[in-house]
């Protein structure tokens, strides 16, 4: 399979993108769904049609490698430096074993579009998806199952609960093979403590004051799980906390990074987290303390996510192409360009 490479540089804050080399890789007319650390500076990224690009030096020159289909990508995870999986539109999972460097098509027994995966050990994964969609592994990704996520009527009124037919999922997290959390439309934060087999409804905490309904409520796209603080973001820039014991959320008082939605939030040192949004949205934080990030004041459109290695140099992608680095743990920004 032919790869094409192109080599890479961060420039100062604000430069703009251009040469033939850059144009040969991406244009603005793509965007990146995803972007995730292997190992050390290997970085993964993926996106609209069916495009995985990745680096081994934290984004200063680029493979592309084309996958099977042009169905779009959405998340990326990696079980070690190896072992990943990446999962899109028609149910599409692709799991990889050189470290991204090559994929292969698994069945998932589902046409709905996926929009998350997690792997809290080598043998258990989980997806998430439309159309209330759940997908389940127990051999390392080897096969999956397919399941269907009841649907909650918590804190949804009456004349209302007929207009719920399906819910999409777009963030999961699982602290163990048991223990996971699912998040999505209408507010929704979903709970298991069997491995998905049975789910509670963890949202009615968050209505109250602006929310009386929980359709009124705003979409978390992202939910986080770390030593027993958990966060979940997503519409209108809201940031829910989860409660001392387990059981409920709350709202972060206003919209500290503003109110773009927020698409995805990654762990850093310290307890810390990562965000991105929309607007160019970059910053970071924890509990109720959250600050923007500096980075290029031209971006307009959306950042759909970032990450960052052990050392704290990370990418940030998004809509229109763009590509952005970070060397001290996402608290400055540069956009990458040719040499």
């Amino acid at each position: 399979m032919p790869l094409l490479a192109v080599s890479l540089a961060a420039t100062v804050a604000g430069a703009a993108p251009g040469g033939d080399a850059w144009r040969a890789l991406v244009t603005p007319a793509d965007r990146f769904f995803d972007v995730r650390s292997v190992d050390g500076s290997t970085f993964v990224a993926l996106g609209y049609d069916g495009r995985i690009l990745r680096t081994e030096d934290a984004g200063r020159s680029w493979q592309e490698v084309r996958a099977a289909g042009r169905i779009s990508l959405t998340r990326v995870r990696f079980v070690d430096a190896r072992v990943g999986f990446a999962v899109g539109h028609r149910g599409t999972i692709l799991r990889t074993e050189d470290g991204g460097r090559s994929w292969e098509a698994q069945a998932s027994g589902t046409e709905a579009a996926l929009f998350d995966v997690d792997f809290p050990d080598p043998e258990h994964g989980f997806a998430v998806g439309d159309r209330s969609t759940l997908l389940r592994t127990r051999d390392g990704g080897r096969t999956w199952e397919a399941h269907e996520v009841p649907i909650s009527l918590v804190g949804v009124r009456a004349d209302a609960s007929l207009a719920i037919s399906d819910t999409i999922y777009y963030g999961v997290d699982f602290t163990d093979a048991r223990t996971g959390w699912i998040v999505g439309e209408y507010g929704n934060i979903r709970h298991t403590t069997d491995g998905g087999e049975t789910w509670d409804a963890q949202h009615g905490s968050l209505l109250g004051g602006a929310f009386r309904d929980a359709m009124d409520l705003p979409t978390f796209f992202g939910v986080r799980v770390e030593h027993g603080r958990g966060i979940a973001v997503g519409g209108l820039g809201k940031i829910a906390l989860l409660d001392g014991d387990g059981t409920g959320w709350r709202f972060v008082d206003g919209t500290p990074l503003g109110a773009a939605p927020i698409y995805d939030l990654v762990p850093i040192r310290q307890g810390g987290f990562l965000a991105v949004g929309a607007g160019g949205l970059v910053g970071t934080g924890a509990g109720e303390h959250w600050a923007r990030a500096t980075a290029p004041a031209d971006l307009y459109g959306w950042l759909a996510s970032a990450d960052v290695d052990d050392a704290g140099t990370g990418l940030a992608v998004g809509s229109n192409g763009v590509l952005l680095a970070t060397a001290d743990w996402g608290a400055s920004w540069q956009r990458v360009t040719t040499r």
